[in-house]
């Protein structure tokens, strides 16, 4: 990103605030305490010295230059800090009940049906299946199994269900287990067995012929004798003791199962010889239009905007790119972004796409010029929703904000710590929510933070962004990978190479925290030949609030059929 002009992004010589040393202990600190991210943000702005000033104040003495951070010093801390930080759930509680049942089928569930995450032995009972009927999650059941549903929270606010499936006659072998190791009376082991296939007090009490007070007291006395807290405990107690099958050895992880679809209009292939995933939505036989998803993932567009793309009959093709989701990662060493570019040509390839217009957003602007320079005759136009363009003055480097001058300036200056400065991002927006997330890294931008107020735009957002963190996956790898792609790829000539040959057009929010409006009015004046639309009413996510502004431009990019 920054190769064009070297002499505009050195290192000042006065270098005020935090040094490595303060660096250094932020990074374990993150590491231990991923909600606390923000401290190795601000700090790591002041050891880079990133957000000093211009001039050294009038005065101050000259100061020999500093290596900011040894590079061999520092991939040792980042690769033992990462692991520290990889030991540790970016869903706790969702992990600890996937370990805890990890020798039966279980999967996580949200209230509308979506499934979060199952393991291989449930994955294998629902296979291909990205979502269930709504009310699976309270009262839906696979045939010849009994369920157990365990409701929890995740990311802080979002409800889901973690349900197990039993079999009826394991269940009844296991309390079976569970009385005789507990010296439990025969009516106690015939409530126990009852109790674990998920009944209440009133079922039990109906099928046994008493009434609810005598289960009630048949309870509390198992409870006392087996020393669990409540039936939930009791449960766990039952999963601790379960032998069939066995479960595997301590530290062994569990058999990956079918690839269960993130979303139900997904698709795939072998490219390479990886899997590589993508969305098609729309009109199945329509004119294509090649959407980019962006670092974080968004593959999904309000829902009034799909249905608007099948009306228009547009077929809208979103690929997965690698290590989102179910595409696999690139392999060690393989050249970056060309490898992207050659699995979205396979995909458009497999879809029998020979010209389409591409959609970006935020940062896929880069990959949008870079995949049109790579292949000029699968391209007819780029329409970059909050798009950027290559720097060609500091000061744009400085309008931008904390959060992403820290990312952007970590890729530049030091890339060393750029693994763990994506994976302790990824950490702290799980461990905060997605949407807490949203509230604190987009503060500067109102429009942004009040999108989630907008129920559509907010379902899009949460459900499209799940191929990049979820309790399935963090993609916090090929987040990095593509962050030290844009800000040290050289890409300028790719901008150029389309000038005079494809229309392109910018729609940008006047909030947009790496492109304000002055930085918009100089990528005015450096790409004349480039469209910009400025919406004063959006920031970032201006795509989700003015997603009809795309119908508008696409008219005069559509290849003729």
């Amino acid at each position: 990103m920054f190769e064009e002009a070297p002499n505009r992004w050195q290192h000042p010589h006065w270098q005020p605030g935090p040094g490595s040393g303060d660096l250094l202990c932020e990074i374990y600190h993150t590491a231990l305490n991923p909600e606390d991210y923000e401290r190795l943000v601000d700090t790591g702005l002041g050891a880079l010295a990133l957000n000093a000033p211009e001039k050294r104040p009038e005065g101050f003495p000259e100061r020999p230059r500093e290596r900011l951070i040894d590079p061999m010093m520092a991939a040792r801390h980042v690769a033992q800090a990462g692991t520290i930080l990889g030991q540790s759930a970016p869903f706790p509680e969702v992990e600890r009940l996937f370990t805890l049942y990890r020798h039966l089928p279980a999967l996580l569930i949200a209230p509308d049906g979506v499934v979060l995450r199952a393991n291989a032995q449930a994955a294998a009972r629902v296979p291909g299946m990205a979502r269930l009927p709504a009310d699976f999650a309270q009262t839906g059941s696979l045939a010849g199994t009994v369920t157990r549903r365990i409701p929890l929270r995740y990311e802080g606010t979002q409800e889901a269900v973690f349900m197990v499936l039993f079999d009826p006659e394991s269940q009844t072998r296991l309390a079976a287990e569970l009385a005789a190791s507990f010296d439990l009376t025969a009516a106690e082991a015939d409530v126990l067995r009852l109790s674990l296939q998920c009944l209440g007090r009133k079922e039990i009490a109906q099928r046994r012929g008493v009434s609810p007070e005598t289960v009630k007291k048949q309870i509390e006395r198992i409870l006392t004798k087996t020393g669990a807290g409540s039936q939930m405990e009791l449960s766990q107690i039952g999963a601790a003791l379960w032998r069939d099958p066995a479960p595997p050895a301590p530290g062994v992880a569990a058999p990956e199962g079918p690839a269960l679809p993130y979303f139900p209009d997904e698709r795939s292939l072998l490219h390479a010889g990886r899997r590589v995933s993508y969305r098609v939505f729309g009109a199945p036989e329509g004119q294509a239009v090649v959407f980019f998803h962006g670092t974080f993932g968004f593959c999904r567009w309000p829902q009034a905007a799909e249905a608007e793309a099948a009306r228009r009959g547009l077929k809208v093709i979103v690929p997965i790119r690698a290590g989102y989701g179910n595409s696999a990662p690139v392999p060690a060493g393989a050249a970056m972004p060309a490898a992207i570019f050659a699995d979205i040509a396979a995909i458009l390839a497999q879809e029998g796409v020979t010209r389409a217009p591409v959609v970006t957003l935020e940062n896929d602007s880069a990959l949008g010029f870079g995949f049109a320079r790579a292949f000029p005759e699968l391209v007819t136009g780029l329409i970059a929703f909050a798009g950027v363009l290559p720097v060609t003055r500091k000061v744009q480097y400085r309008r931008m904000d904390k959060w992403h001058r820290f990312v952007v300036g970590s890729a530049h200056y030091t890339p060393v710590l750029l693994p763990l400065v994506a994976q302790g991002g990824f950490h702290f927006a799980a461990r905060i929510g997605r949407e807490e997330f949203v509230r604190r890294v987009y503060a500067g931008s109102p429009p942004d933070v009040a999108l989630l107020a907008d129920p559509s735009a907010r379902e899009a957002i949460l459900d499209g962004t799940r191929v990049a963190l979820s309790p399935r996956h963090l993609a916090h790898r090929a987040y990095a990978l593509e962050m030290r792609a844009f800000a040290r790829g050289a890409w300028a000539r790719a901008v150029t190479a389309l000038r005079d040959r494809l229309p392109v057009v910018f729609v940008n929010g006047a909030t947009d925290p790496i492109a304000p409006p002055p930085t918009i009015a100089e990528f005015r004046a450096d790409y004349p030949w480039i469209t910009f639309e400025l919406h004063e009413d959006a920031g970032q996510f201006v795509f989700f609030r003015h997603w009809a502004r795309l119908f508008v431009h696409l008219a005069e990019m559509m290849a003729p059929r």
